[in-house]
């Protein structure tokens, strides 16, 4: 699909999410969630999509996101969910892609094979967060460029989906993006909504009750053993 000419900079976009949704087939078993340990490497995970391997809306978004990188495009993972709360959440991954012509973040959902327009244009996650948050349900259609493949967007799951917005702070997905001696370096997420604010204060409070325990603990135990 490279070796084509394309009038603009979304078509060849548009072409590589295509390119990477027909590396899954229609089979029902691969679709579901999958029970291997994630990780961010865009090669290997386009390896198990082809093996067969269970998967969806994560491995797709990170395999696309690696293609249009690799291709010259500036691309970052976004994350939509339900709530933050870990129980009952429902996540759904996507990419944005910078679209110079337009001169703005253009969000491209590999799961779904499609673009996203709100109030006719192609949408940004943001925009799209906003119309799902305003209720504005019947501003958001869909552009899939010929695909049937199932399964078919709805704007109803992005309403469902669309409360809280989390944006990739940095396109470095691949292994290189770390630093050996200490483990990889972690991706910094914006996180964007009008419903509540990410509780930072107290998951810092949590993790420090968390840590002062472990270590009160192996504390203790040492001087029991002792």
């Amino acid at each position: 699909i490279l070796n084509r000419e394309y009038p603009d900079s979304l078509s060849k976009a548009v072409a590589i999410r295509q390119w990477v949704r027909l590396q899954q087939s229609q089979n029902e078993s691969v679709w579901s969630r999958p029970v291997t340990v994630n990780h961010e490497n865009p090669h290997s995970l386009l390896e198990e999509q082809r093996k067969g391997i269970p998967g969806s809306c994560r491995r797709f978004s990170y395999i696309l996101t690696g293609a249009l990188l690799s291709v010259g495009f500036d691309a970052r993972v976004v994350s939509f969910t339900s709530s933050l709360s870990r129980r009952g959440a429902q996540r759904h991954v996507v990419v944005e892609v910078l679209i110079e012509e337009l001169d703005k973040w253009v969000l491209l959902d590999p799961t779904f094979d499609t673009l996203v327009l709100v109030d006719g244009r192609p949408a940004s996650a943001l925009e799209l967060q906003e119309a799902a948050v305003e209720g504005r349900l019947d501003a958001i259609a869909f552009e899939r460029n010929g695909s049937t493949l199932a399964p078919d967007p709805k704007p109803e799951i992005y309403g469902h989906y669309c409360r809280h917005l989390f944006m990739a702070m940095s396109n470095a997905i691949f292994d290189g993006y770390s630093v050996r001696l200490l483990g990889p370096k972690r991706i910094s997420f914006l996180h964007y909504s009008r419903e509540a604010a990410y509780p930072r204060r107290r998951k810092q409070l949590l993790l420090g009750a968390g840590g002062s325990g472990v270590f009160l603990g192996i504390v203790f135990w040492t001087w029991t053993l002792l």
